[in-house]
């Protein structure tokens, strides 16, 4: 994985919460006339490359304050020589054939700041899991790894969502 870039796909929620003021992608443009936006498979891609490390800064703290904002996550870069984005929700899932074990898993992610969401039974069950932060970046994908080696009992797996590639 490569992490160098900063490309950041914006996941927004579906109903708006009056909480807190919400900044418009024209703001932020017009705030940041480098930022690049685009859209990415219906989702909006927020590219800080070639801001300063102050207004890379002040741009993702200003979505992580968004009420609109469900989450912010850097994109996955293979390191396969195609240079292909990634681009996953903030979920983990981990599939376990019963629910036995279900309330060691949900303190087992716990410790590394994921919390439960959701179980869905189909052939086994697949149990659900966010991250704490709106924010996903390089020190969420170390408490993943983290969570994944400490006990290899549980498969857990980002929750990839589509193959990003700039329009």
């Amino acid at each position: 994985m490569d992490y160098k870039h900063h490309q950041y796909a914006v996941f927004y929620s579906a109903l708006p919460s009056q909480e807190n003021n919400i900044t418009t992608i024209r703001d932020y443009q017009k705030n940041y006339p480098d930022l690049k936006i685009y859209n990415s498979h219906y989702k909006t891609v927020f590219d800080i490359e070639n801001l300063s490390e102050t207004s890379r800064v002040n741009i993702l703290q200003a979505l992580q304050k968004d009420s609109l904002v469900r989450s912010i996550v850097k994109l996955i870069t293979k390191t396969d020589g195609k240079n292909n984005f990634h681009i996953f929700d903030n979920k983990i899932y981990c599939i376990l054939p019963t629910t036995v074990q279900q309330e060691n898993l949900i303190e087992k992610a716990k410790q590394f700041g994921f919390e439960y969401i959701t179980t869905e039974a189909v052939s086994s069950f697949t149990h659900y899991f966010k991250y704490k932060n709106k924010l996903w970046d390089e020190k969420a994908m170390q408490q993943f790894n983290m969570l994944y080696q400490s006990y290899r009992y549980y498969d857990f797996k980002i929750n990839f969502y589509i193959l990003a590639e700039p329009d």
